[in-house]
C-alpha cells in the first residue's frame, strides 16, 4: 500500500504547496478521494462536496491550474531535497506523533537511525534573504 500511495507523491507535493492546506485538510483529501491524483483533478464542487470549505476549494483549483506536479518534483530533484509523505516509512516516527505534523516532510542528506533524537526542520514558504542565509548555516 505503501508504495501505491507514494506513486501519488508528485500530487502531494504540489497541494503541499497550495496556501491554507496544511495537516488537517490533508486528511480532508485522504478520506474523501482515492488518491491526491484523485484530489488534484477534483472540481470546486467536488472540493467542497469531499469536506473543504469554499475558499480553500477556490485556491486549490486556481493552483492546479498553475502548477504542474511534474515541475515541482523536478524542481526538488534539482536541489536534492527528497519530499517523504507523512504515511511513509522514512518519515521520522517522533516528527509523526505531533498532532499537527507535517503532512510532507522535505529533506537533503541522509536520515540515520542515530539521528532519531537530534532533528531540525526550517522552513518557509516566503524566505527572506536572511532567512535562507541562516538555513544554510
Amino acid at each position: 500500500m505503501e508504495e501505491t500511495r507514494t506513486n501519488d507523491l508528485p500530487f502531494w507535493v504540489a497541494l503541499h504547496r497550495v496556501r491554507r492546506l496544511g495537516r488537517v485538510r490533508f486528511g480532508i483529501f485522504e478520506a474523501a478521494f482515492p488518491s491526491m491524483e484523485a484530489a488534484w483533478a477534483a472540481g470546486r464542487d467536488e472540493l467542497i462536496a469531499g469536506g473543504l470549505d469554499a475558499r480553500t476549494a477556490t485556491e486549490v483549483v486556481k493552483a492546479c491550474a498553475e502548477t504542474d506536479p511534474d515541475t515541482e518534483m523536478a524542481g526538488l530533484a534539482a536541489a536534492g531535497i527528497r519530499a517523504i509523505p507523512h504515511f511513509h516509512s522514512a518519515y521520522p516516527e517522533r516528527l509523526r506523533e505531533i498532532d499537527d505534523s507535517l503532512p510532507v516532510l522535505y529533506m537533503r542528506g541522509q536520515w540515520l537511525p542515530e539521528d532519531e533524537w537530534s532533528v531540525a526542520v526550517v522552513g518557509t514558504r516566503r524566505a527572506t534573504a536572511y532567512g535562507r542565509q541562516a538555513a544554510g548555516e
